[in-house]
């Protein structure tokens, strides 16, 4: 290499200190032309203006280089100088070769690792004062509504007294973020990239604009009696004795009117549009609400029976028998929300009953993959269930901790055990969140629909305590265990002395397709756990779209104040012709939030017509 070019350039660096230095490893070092070295640091200060110095041996090779200049430019020039040391089809020496040999040793470790502390360093000072002479800054005004809000909400109350709760965007777009001192509860974005400011801005506002969503659209939940026409009085009965839990056991039943010849009428016509536009915004706030909330998320249509809660003043002894007028059962649901529909909808024999009539049902369904994407079948009767083992685990920290482990079967019948995947829950809880609450209810049937959103946290498997993966180690098939009988076929040993059990399940799911339609239903089998045992077998239907879990995967991933990337909330998750959604137009822009109410679209239709056929075929076999 020429060495008095090189030293043409040096004069600017005098007096300044690098942001970054990469030294080259002993066995990577090589030599290079000047022409070589000169066009690549004029391609990083073209494009991402940075100044680098290579330094090395008088004519030998280069053993360092240093990098000036400042944001993501020093990242990306620093990948890059990381590449050129490193061809992807070099000739490794025999020094080399043998060094790989070490299990350990990682051709990209020495780099990447050296990339990681120093991005983790330098982004540190981002959650520091801004400098003086930070050229890039804007403010953002919080909005009157939330200052007017009963009580009101500041800054502080959402982010936190030092906005703390903004440092991932701090760390992501390189700014800084700080209350403006010179604006009452404005806040003040500053950085040395305009474009990254710009970001940061458009992130903050997608999170202001979600909390002003969440105050003008609380959960409000829809409760809707399908078979309202058919009766006047409803009475109350007691819990049949199959239930697997009996802390509410006041099951309502709808008295027909004895003029009605052909009670169910509402399963065999057409949904009224007053009830599909109610569901359809009722289901487009409760998604909205969510889009902008990162964590994992399960969207189903579950059909249960339906029962009261028991309180002070809603005693079994004194209610069942009693009978009251319509009205005031329905005005009581309403406003208390005394109500819920549980998992479980006919015992052991109903259910397996039901499989069989399922199995033969080959106009109506058709077979899928057990779990409706993985899983092996040949046709509807000889489907396989898919296993799952769901536990709640609290740990010695307080944490309570979800692990839902299944087992998915092959083209030979036999199973194997998927990876344990593992979940948080917010502090106090014992089950997942809830984020949807629309029921309809058969009221006649004492069954109902529940429309349920159900979210948790993902946690990496490293960061699971120990003595919670051990546990989930140990659950396993039974030597003898079959799917198909009346008893589980899952084994779980006893939880550390570390762990407090907290209950779970073990349920077989078995899948069917909904022909001419995208939406699949699970008839599940499930034991729970109780005391030192499990309860006897009871069943429950699931209705889901084999699109749901796609579109909520991008869930897990989203970054603070993004959101998904929904065009059209409904038309996504109920597509007009219950197949696929459409995609999305080129004119589309991703507002934050939707808070029109929409006519009844046909897709909301068509579920709920879904649904009632479904009714139909479960109590009206004939």
């Amino acid at each position: 290499m020429a060495d008095p070019p090189r030293r043409a350039t040096e004069h600017k660096f005098i007096g300044r200190t690098p942001s970054r230095e990469v030294r080259v490893p002993h066995d990577r070092q090589r030599e290079a032309t000047y022409a070589e070295i000169d066009r690549l640091c004029k391609k990083w200060k073209s494009e991402y203006n940075c100044d680098v110095r290579a330094l090395g041996g008088s004519g030998g090779p280069i053993t360092k280089f240093e990098i000036y200049g400042s944001g993501s430019g020093v990242d990306k020039t620093h990948k890059e100088i990381a590449e050129w040391i490193l061809p992807l089809n070099e000739k490794k020496s025999k020094h080399s070769l043998a060094w790989a040999k070490i299990p350990a040793y990682n051709d990209w470790q020495w780099s990447w690792q050296q990339l990681r502390e120093q991005e983790s360093d330098q982004k540190q000072q981002f959650k520091g004062e801004a400098p003086e002479d930070v050229p890039f800054s804007k403010i953002i005004e919080w909005p009157e509504e939330l200052l007017d809000n009963e009580p009101n909400i500041l800054p502080k109350d959402v982010f936190g007294l030092k906005l703390e709760g903004l440092d991932e965007i701090r760390l992501g777009e390189e700014v800084y973020i700080s209350n403006c001192k010179t604006r009452k509860w404005a806040i003040q974005v500053q950085g040395h990239n305009r474009s990254n400011v710009q970001a940061a801005v458009d992130r903050i506002r997608k999170l202001i604009q979600k909390i002003c969503y969440q105050i003008s659209h609380f959960m409000e939940n829809l409760v809707l009696v399908l078979d309202e026409d058919e009766g006047n009085e409803v009475l109350l009965e007691e819990a049949p004795g199959w239930w697997p839990f009996r802390n509410h056991t006041i099951v309502p039943r709808l008295i027909h009117d004895p003029s009605i010849e052909n009670p169910g009428i509402f399963r065999r016509t057409v949904p009224y549009s007053s009830t599909v536009a109610s569901v359809q915004n009722a289901l487009k706030r409760f998604l909205e609400l969510i889009k902008c909330e990162k964590g994992y998320y399960n969207l189903s249509i579950r059909y249960g029976v339906f029962v009261l809660q028991s309180s002070s003043t809603m005693k079994p002894e004194s209610e069942i028998g009693k009978t009251y007028p319509f009205t005031s059962f329905t005005k009581h649901v309403e406003t208390t929300n005394g109500c819920e529909v549980k998992r479980w909808l006919m015992n052991d024999k109903e259910g397996r009953d039901l499989l069989t009539r399922m199995m033969d049902a080959d106009k109506y369904l058709e077979q899928t993959g057990s779990t409706g994407f993985f899983g092996y079948t040949s046709s509807l009767t000889t489907i396989q269930p898919l296993l799952r083992a769901t536990f709640m685990l609290k740990d010695e920290h307080g944490k309570v901790n979800l692990v839902q482990i299944d087992w998915t079967d092959d083209e030979d019948g036999a199973y194997e055990k998927m990876e344990p995947r593992y979940f948080q829950l917010k502090p106090d809880t014992s089950v997942p969140k809830e984020n949807m609450d629309i029921k309809l209810i058969e009221l006649n049937e004492s069954k109902a629909w529940q429309f349920s959103l159900v979210s948790m946290m993902p946690i990496n498997k490293k960061l699971v305590p120990p003595a919670v993966r051990s546990f989930a180690t140990g659950v396993s098939i039974k030597p003898d265990g079959d799917p198909t009988s009346s008893v589980p076929p899952l084994v779980c040993k006893r939880p550390d002395s570390s762990l407090k059990f907290f209950g779970g399940r073990i349920e077989k799911i078995y899948t069917f397709s909904i022909k001419g339609s995208g939406y699949m239903v699970d008839l599940v089998g499930r034991w729970y756990y109780q005391g030192k045992g499990v309860t006897p077998c009871c069943w429950g239907i699931d209705v889901r779209h084999k699109d749901w879990e796609t579109h909520l995967s991008q869930m897990e991933r989203l970054e603070s104040g993004k959101s998904a990337d929904w065009e059209d909330t409904i038309s996504t998750f109920f597509p007009d012709d219950g197949h696929t959604a459409p995609p999305p137009s080129e004119a589309y822009s991703s507002a934050v939030y939707d808070s029109q109410a929409s006519p009844p679209r046909k897709g909301t239709r068509v579920l709920l017509e879904i649904l009632m056929q479904l009714s139909t075929f479960i109590n009206d076999p004939e």
